[in-house]
């Protein structure tokens, strides 16, 4: 078993059970070089199936997996996005009857309407091929309306999609 990593001994490099440590850029930092550094670990060891341990390792395998030789065992690309939006998964917990936290995009109008704390939070944390969004968005915690706006400007002037959320 082998571990793809940014640092020499992260944690999954550290298990008794890693034999193989190659190194790679975060994904989020650098996608190709991730998906380059994967490549070249594949083709050195012969892996038969990659695994990540991340949502943006996970979205990058899938963005990137026709350039793999080797199994990247998930549903279409389309369907791994839509797996760690946070708003298609709010949505579709309330249609299945599962209880979920209201999650709505931070438009002006929702971000006017905020009260009380609220968890502010990007659609997707990161998304692959997406060049106007480079790095990956942290939820937080907005005490009030303004710092929501706030928070919900850096993300989107970072490129991402701002989310609201009930805490």
């Amino acid at each position: 078993m082998g571990c793809a990593s940014s640092t020499k001994w992260s944690l999954a490099a550290s298990s008794r059970c890693t034999t193989w440590r190659h190194l790679s850029p975060g994904p989020h930092e650098d996608l190709e070089g991730f998906l380059h550094a994967i490549e070249i670990a594949i083709n050195e060891i012969g892996y038969d199936v990659v695994l990540p341990s991340s949502d943006a390792e996970t979205l990058a395998l899938s963005f990137g997996r026709d350039r793999l030789n080797t199994c990247v065992p998930y549903p279409s690309h389309d369907n791994v996005v839509r797996a760690f939006d946070k708003l298609d998964l709010a949505e579709g917990a309330r249609r299945a009857g599962l209880m979920s936290p209201r999650t709505v995009i931070a438009t002006d109008e929702a971000l006017a309407e905020i009260d009380r704390p609220v968890v502010v939070k990007a659609r997707l944390h990161w998304a692959p091929g997406d060049q106007s969004s480079s790095q990956r968005w942290e939820a937080e915690v907005a005490a009030d309306g303004e710092e929501a706006a706030r928070r919900a400007a850096e993300i989107r002037g970072g490129g991402g999609e701002p989310l609201i959320q009930d805490l």
